[in-house]
């Protein structure tokens, strides 16, 4: 049963679920980047591949919302590296 009508009638509930998806994903690497120098740590959180794992999660949603989540976490994880980056430059 698919958890989205669609992209225009669900966005907020699209939305919350890519918050919500990209804090789980996080916290579960955060451990990891932890045990990594920063340069290690940004570069391996460049390479998640976390838009298979959204197409995974979505298999059967509208199009729509799956393509709509797949840009949201890529925008997150593009901040997230931003964040990391920022973070190694004054370090």
């Amino acid at each position: 049963m698919s958890r989205f009508r669609g992209l225009e009638e669900d966005l907020e509930a699209v939305e919350e679920w890519v918050e919500e998806f990209f804090a789980r994903m996080m916290g579960m690497f955060t451990a990891f980047f932890a045990n990594l120098s920063l340069p290690d740590a940004v570069a391996s959180m460049e390479a998640l591949a976390f838009g298979g794992i959204v197409e995974e999660q979505l298999a059967g949603e509208p199009p729509e919302v799956i393509a709509y989540a797949v840009r949201r976490v890529a925008q997150l994880q593009d901040l997230e590296v931003a964040r990391y980056r920022a973070y190694q430059e004054r370090a």
